[in-house]
């Protein structure tokens, strides 16, 4: 009985594994029907065995030779499907760049939809074409010294860029940091304040050691020399920090009318940009406090974000690399509102954002690169059935 039982549930193996690759066969030549596709998804999903699946799905890919537009079309869906499949993170991803499409057909099933992405390429193409493309954001910052004077860091070549006090601010490959003169720092407390445009990023590293990069729309003010007890600094828009340690100098973060984070030695990020809700403290690694009004704090621990807004702190578990992805090049969107979606392009491209109508009830998931000009981000959120125009500097979304 056990042996007619297993032979049975191989021969039903075997046969289920032969209908997906031939289904899979007919979606990436866009000849799958409707039916065909919802049979395909239930068959994955069915699949016992996640390692078995990945077998199958890879042995159809090995035949198949997509063009850089339908990788371009799948590469939302990597993040989703990564869930699917054994392996570290590293492994899955490496895996799954060689069969993108494959990983979309997946990713319907994880995300719990069904996307039917037909061979419409001169449709979509057609209806994203942009009179005028705009390309992603670059490295540059706007420098205001002790003085008052401004240097814009966009094109400034590696050398000394100002003096003051004795300091010297100095940039090299894109990064601007600090070189006390030989006697030391100066006693006189001065401020500097550096400042990314929309469409702008930029590295620094402070006086005392600690790294920071600044997502667009984002500012910085920092003393030259810590003076005090404790090093502060106040931040507008989003900033990653790697803070140096000095136990005898706790580092302070405060966002105007928002909260305050204290470290000691620790990575974290901190969203503050005043069109979200909340401020938002994700810790890498270290320790760090928020305390915003009288409140005596909350001690996070890594990987978890703490949101104060209208003087409460509340916590809960954060997906790190979802939340540092614009430090490392990528859009990342989990469960993500087109308004928040829309806001992250907005800041990186330079554009505003209006609303033709009632705001569309649809969420995102994936990965995108912010290298792609604007012409392929709306190519790529158009799969979702999103209606979005280009005029001038505004991007509108219809209904």
């Amino acid at each position: 009985m056990n042996l007619i039982v297993f032979l049975t549930g191989a021969i039903h193996l075997q046969m289920s594994e032969q209908r997906i690759k031939y289904l899979t066969s007919l979606f990436l030549n866009g000849k799958c029907t409707d039916e065909e596709l919802a049979e395909l998804a239930a068959l994955i999903e069915s699949t016992p065995s996640d390692s078995e699946l990945s077998l199958v799905l890879e042995e159809v890919w090995e035949g198949y030779a997509p063009d850089d537009e339908t990788k371009l079309i799948a590469e939302p869906y990597l993040k989703q499907v990564q869930k699917k499949l054994p392996g570290s993170g590293k492994i899955r991803r490496i895996f799954f760049r060689r069969m993108a499409v494959a990983a979309a057909v997946a990713a319907v099933l994880v995300s719990g939809a069904i996307w039917f992405l037909k061979d419409e390429k001169s449709e979509e193409k057609n209806a994203v074409a942009l009179k005028v493309d705009v390309e992603p954001g670059m490295e540059g910052a706007v420098l205001t010294l002790a003085d008052g004077s401004s240097i814009v860091l966009d094109t400034v070549k590696n050398g000394v860029i100002a003096l003051q006090h004795g300091i010297q601010a100095v940039v090299k490959n894109g990064q601007l940091s600090y070189i006390a003169p030989d006697n030391g720092m100066p006693n006189e407390t001065v401020y500097n304040t550096i400042k990314t445009p929309r469409g702008r990023q930029f590295s620094l590293i402070l006086p005392d050691g600690t790294l920071m990069w600044l997502n667009a729309a984002s500012s910085v003010r920092y003393p030259l020399a810590f003076h005090s007890t404790e090093r502060m600094v106040s931040v507008t828009g989003e900033v990653f920090f790697e803070v140096k340690k000095d136990v005898s100098r706790p580092f302070r973060v405060a966002a105007p009318n928002q909260a305050v984070v204290e470290v000691l030695g620790t990575s974290f990020n901190l969203n503050s940009y005043p069109d979200e809700d909340g401020m938002r403290t994700t810790l890498v690694e270290g320790s760090v406090r928020v305390t915003t009004g009288n409140s005596p704090g909350i001690v996070l621990k890594p990987g978890h974000q703490a949101v104060a807004k209208n003087g409460s702190i509340t916590v809960h578990q954060a997906d790190v690399e979802q939340v540092t992805a614009w430090k490392n090049g990528f859009f990342h969107f989990r469960d993500a509102g087109i308004d928040e979606v829309m806001r992250q392009i907005a800041r990186w491209y330079d554009l505003e954002i209006e609303y033709s109508g009632t705001l569309p009830d649809e969420k995102f998931d994936g990965e995108i690169s912010r290298n792609n000009n604007l012409s392929e981000i709306i190519r790529i959120l158009k799969l979702s059935k999103i209606k979005i125009r280009l005029e001038d500097k505004k991007l509108i979304v219809d209904p």
